[in-house]
């Protein structure tokens, strides 16, 4: 089962690791608003949404107008 299915979060190491970065330059993304992370038991945890988000370059409120249209059944 993928990552995205089980619903598991990715640390500041492995998004580092995914994107080929410095685990500095995660936290920076963090820190700069282009990566929601939250915090979980005092770490940083990040989203496979979230990192979508950021790799797509669409804001969350984006992803919301796009979603009620594409899904619009009647």
């Amino acid at each position: 089962m993928s990552r995205i299915l089980d619903g598991s979060l990715f640390s500041i190491a492995e998004v580092a690791k995914f994107l080929n970065v410095s685990k500095r330059t995660v936290q920076r993304m963090i820190k700069g608003g282009k990566l929601d992370a939250f915090d979980v038991g005092g770490q940083r945890r990040i989203s496979p949404l979230s990192l979508e988000r950021m790799l797509r370059g669409n804001k969350p409120e984006d992803l919301l107008a796009t979603t009620s249209t594409e899904f619009d059944l009647f």
